[in-house]
């Protein structure tokens, strides 16, 4: 049912995008030093939203989401794809992880924005492990990140000693081996995943940057374990309360990829981020687009 549903959801989201009129949209590898990264730029004015993905991911896995906020916020939205994910190149030095860590990722991030031109003011969207390249990029970039979305976003004190040492347990040599000859950007982010643990336990997330944290009611949780469960949850609590420019939300009926789950959610907590980094001149036209879009949803139905 929940399948269905999901697939309802998007045909109204494809609709009500053609309907509205489609963006420019450019794709493109853009030189960052030493390889190439790939980006997806729908263009539009105001503070631009990037979109970092979880571990393995590459940006399409935003397609579904990324046209309706476009439309909605007259925005410029970004994806793209990671070293050695979809269609970006990795360092020819890629049979070494170090060349490869979480911490040259961001630089080689920071680099392909300021090639396309989108360097400044930016809009952080950010699921999973994604979470921990948001952190690190907003530490760096402090003044420049107005706002982040996470969405059941990695934060580094869940990943405890024993687990960590309960994930290596499952990841055999056989695996490694077949994602280096297939997914080479995965292969490294596993390869360097206690290196980026320590680096992000020793990063802090500017208490400036305003957060709006969405926590999938079933959230990552691999081993199936609710003692797990109920550390990834409060360990979101606890830094929702570290800073009063926080928001916690717990995003009912959804899992760990809670942007398939419930996109409409997804989409409506994005604008709003994006909304209130906006003249309140702007929140208007938002606020009619946002609610024509939520008219045409809630009257779709199948005959």
């Amino acid at each position: 049912m929940k399948q269905i549903i999901f697939k309802i959801q998007i045909i109204v989201i494809s609709v009500l995008s053609f309907y509205q009129g489609q963006a420019q949209t450019k794709d493109t590898l853009v030189d960052v030093g030493q390889y190439k990264l790939h980006f997806n730029i729908i263009k539009g004015t105001g503070t631009p939203i990037l979109f970092e993905s979880g571990s393995g991911n590459d940006g399409t896995v935003w397609r579904d989401l990324i046209q309706p906020i476009a439309e909605i916020t007259g925005a410029t939205i970004i994806t793209y794809d990671r070293a050695g994910l979809g269609k970006s190149e990795i360092k020819s030095s890629a049979h070494n992880p170090e060349e490869n860590n979480i911490l040259n990722n961001v630089i080689a991030l920071e680099e392909g924005l300021k090639k396309i031109g989108y360097d400044e003011d930016i809009i952080l969207v950010a699921h999973s492990l994604g979470g921990f390249y948001a952190t690190l990029f907003a530490s760096r970039n402090e003044q420049k990140v107005k706002s982040v979305v996470f969405i059941d976003a990695s934060l580094a004190s869940f990943y405890t000693e024993a687990f960590v040492i309960k994930l290596d347990g499952v990841i055999s040599d056989e695996f490694l081996k077949k994602l280096k000859e297939q997914k080479i950007g995965l292969y490294h982010e596993i390869k360097n995943i206690e290196n980026s643990i320590q680096l992000l336990k020793k990063t802090n997330f500017p208490t400036s940057v305003p957060v709006i944290d969405l926590v999938a009611s079933n959230p990552y949780n691999p081993f199936k374990n609710e003692d797990d469960k109920s550390r990834w949850i409060k360990d979101h609590q606890d830094f929702v309360k570290d800073s009063p420019n926080r928001v916690l939300v717990t995003i009912n009926n959804a899992s760990h990829y809670a942007f398939k789950d419930n996109p409409n959610f997804i989409i409506y907590e994005v604008i709003k981020a994006y909304a209130n980094t906006v003249e309140v001149s702007s929140t208007k036209d938002i606020l009619l687009k946002t609610l024509d879009f939520s008219s045409k949803i809630s009257n779709s139905k199948e005959d």
